[in-house]
């Protein structure tokens, strides 16, 4: 599969969009860090999310900078806590790790493929 399929829940799509803010290899980051863990990439929930944050962190951060993966997980756990995965992510360029581009002259190992 090359990609994500069509029926995920609200908070996988939401949990989804998010990741691909810091890496594009969000889908095999979320469902590689949620086997992981024991749990259905395709169908998460409030409990499932607060049981995948840190893997999911710790996944991003293999793509980004430290600081970027300490956004990220920010990012999550403002979702876990706005209930049910309904709350909308931070639209801030630097949320997402545009600002982190520059930072320390460092940059992700993904820019160039984006």
């Amino acid at each position: 599969m090359s990609g994500p399929p069509k029926d995920l829940s609200p908070c996988s799509e939401q949990v989804l969009g998010l990741v691909s803010r810091y890496t594009v290899f969000a889908w095999p980051v979320l469902t590689a860090q949620c086997r992981h863990s024991h749990v259905d990439p395709m169908h998460l929930d409030q409990e499932t999310l607060g049981r995948v944050i840190g893997p999911l962190a710790q996944g991003v951060a293999v793509f980004t900078t430290p600081a970027k993966a300490r956004r990220f997980e920010e990012e999550l756990a403002l979702l876990l806590r706005s209930g049910e995965g309904e709350a909308r992510t931070s639209s801030r360029p630097e949320a997402a790790g545009a600002e982190g581009r520059e930072e320390a002259g460092s940059r992700a190992p993904t820019d160039g493929l984006a």
